[in-house]
């Protein structure tokens, strides 16, 4: 049986980051691969996640004898310990580790791959003279992989255009969901809900301007309800937030519900009527792809979504999306209340769109090709 090693920073329960490592590796495993996971430091409750079919997981934080836990030191104590661990005949598979990319590529004869799904400018760089030198390094270690693997067809250029990357060591590799999770799901019905889930950013997924375009969408339909779902990164985007509802005297309307586990997510996506992402048009919405996306898809629910990134190349507006201007809340209210005023066509478009994440985000199909690129050949069962 084949074996990998993948190497993660840490395991955060009903985080996006985690979600797309856990489809990744169980989908290496279910092809007959002995994949284990290696942590490299916690999360502020210590999480673990259990074990499945050829997929263990290793908490190389554990005999850390320390009090309270700094995350970059941890992380170097538990990537010497990871160095030692690895052997001749294992690939290693770096995801969401760049930092420290240039020290495992110091291991010669080793096969090392790597994954980005964002531009390394936007995620992953340091500030700074430290961050200056350290991202140097970084960009020499890329030269050194075996390969790389990016979520975006725009990314794969910047790989091999702006830092030289060889093209045939850089391959796109889909965004992955796992349809399992949804397989199950009964709908409830609550009535004319738009929800949106992740990491409530106003810079990475417009939530600011969603709470826009949804105060034009009530006035047209005053009975629809905004359900946030996910912390948002800081107190200051927060506060902002909960003043604009108020300015826009939306108060009653808007819930902020924080974040939800793994488990009750595909439920509260499942039990909505519309799902919304008003991603802006900035550098990393051009480079990445929201993984979110292929979960609102999976759950048959009509999706809104502004036309950013490699988002077009997969969706087509009226078919199996609605796609609007990114920062226009007029547009994609717009298309919000298309999708009310006309619900056949919207239950067309949801169903449309969940055969376009079973295609083309299916984690089995993408994890296949990650193991032909690392092992050479396609070894499923």
């Amino acid at each position: 049986m084949e074996q990998l090693y993948i190497l993660y920073d840490a395991y955060q329960p009903s985080t996006a980051g985690t979600n797309h490592l856990l489809a990744y590796a169980k989908g290496i495993a279910e092809h007959g691969v002995s994949v284990t996971v290696f942590y490299l430091c916690p999360d502020n409750k210590l999480s673990k996640a259990s074990d499945s079919t050829n997929l263990s997981h290793v908490y190389l934080w554990e005999q850390q004898r320390i009090k309270r836990f700094n995350k970059y030191s941890t992380s170097l104590v538990s990537l010497c310990r990871f160095m030692h661990l690895m052997k001749r005949n294992i690939p290693v598979f770096i995801m969401g580790v760049s930092v420290f990319l240039p020290l495992i590529c110091m291991k010669r004869h080793f096969k090392i791959y790597h994954e980005r799904t964002e531009h390394p400018e936007v995620s992953g760089r340091m500030h700074g003279a430290i961050g200056n030198v350290l991202f140097s390094w970084y960009k020499k270690a890329l030269l050194k992989l075996d390969g790389l693997f990016v979520i975006s067809e725009n990314l794969r250029k910047c790989f091999v255009t702006d830092y030289r990357v060889e093209e045939e060591k850089v391959h796109v590799i889909n965004m992955v969901v796992d349809a399992n999770r949804f397989s199950t799901i009964k709908k409830k019905t609550q009535g004319q809900v738009i929800a949106y889930c992740g990491t409530a950013s106003n810079n990475k997924d417009g939530v600011d301007e969603l709470i826009k375009a949804f105060s034009i969408t009530i006035k047209k339909h005053p009975e629809s309800r905004l359900k946030i779902i996910g912390k948002t990164p800081d107190k200051g985007q927060a506060f902002e937030n909960a003043r604009l509802v108020e300015k826009l005297g939306i108060i009653d309307k808007v819930e902020f519900l924080g974040i939800v586990s793994y488990e009750e997510m595909p439920q509260m996506l499942t039990d909505a009527d519309i799902l919304a992402l008003d991603r802006p048009d900035n550098q990393q919405a051009k480079y990445g792809f929201p993984t979110k996306l292929g979960e609102y898809l999976l759950t048959g629910n009509p999706v809104v979504v502004t036309k950013v990134g490699d988002i077009p190349n997969f969706l087509t507006h009226g078919i199996n999306a609605m796609l609007a201007q990114p920062e226009n809340p007029q547009d994609f209210s717009d298309k919000i209340c298309w999708l009310i005023e006309h619900p056949v066509d919207a239950a067309s478009i949801g169903a449309s769109g969940r055969d376009v994440a079973m295609r083309e985000f299916n984690y089995k199909i993408e994890s296949q090709k990650v193991i032909e690129v690392i092992f050479g050949t396609s070894i499923s069962k």
